[in-house]
């Protein structure tokens, strides 16, 4: 059975507009790295790793909208800073693309994917927020794997 994950939102700009005049933030989410390892003759014992951090533009109106007054801003946009959401930081292996322009060539992408982990449709939810920031997930790739974690022994 897989367990549900959490994000939490630790820092936001001030509002920005982009080229079309929409108002957004950019929103950073951090993931909790909790490993466990065993340690001879302790046993398993829990360790705190480097969290995962990854930001996300967020909309005041979706993006799309037509107008109406009362449609809600992106999940993430108007909640406080410390705020927990269920998703996850997803890391899968794509299409190669260059950085900035620098010619540096990267072949993996980092994306904050807001929703049920354990939901079926969770491929999908993946899927559709790596083709909105424009990268094309690799055929029959899974998440990118994070480090082993050893304990050393004395």
């Amino acid at each position: 059975m897989t367990n549900v994950t959490v994000i939490q939102k630790v820092k936001e700009s001030e509002v920005k507009q982009d080229k079309n005049g929409k108002n957004f933030k950019v929103v950073t989410f951090s993931q909790p790295q909790r490993k466990f390892v065993d340690v001879p003759g302790v046993g398993k014992v829990a360790v705190n790793a480097l969290a995962r951090e990854t930001s996300i533009n967020l909309y005041e109106k979706p993006y799309y909208s037509d107008g109406r007054a009362n449609q809600k801003p992106d999940a993430g946009y108007s909640e406080p800073v410390g705020e927990f959401f269920v998703g996850n930081i997803e890391t899968r292996l794509v299409v190669p693309y260059q950085i900035n322009g620098e010619g540096r060539m990267l072949n993996s992408y980092s994306c904050v994917i807001l929703g049920d982990n354990t939901s079926p449709m969770w491929n999908t939810l993946i899927e559709s927020a790596f083709k909105r920031h424009g990268h094309q997930i690799l055929a029959a790739t899974e998440a990118v794997q994070e480090p082993v974690v050893h304990a050393a022994t004395a």
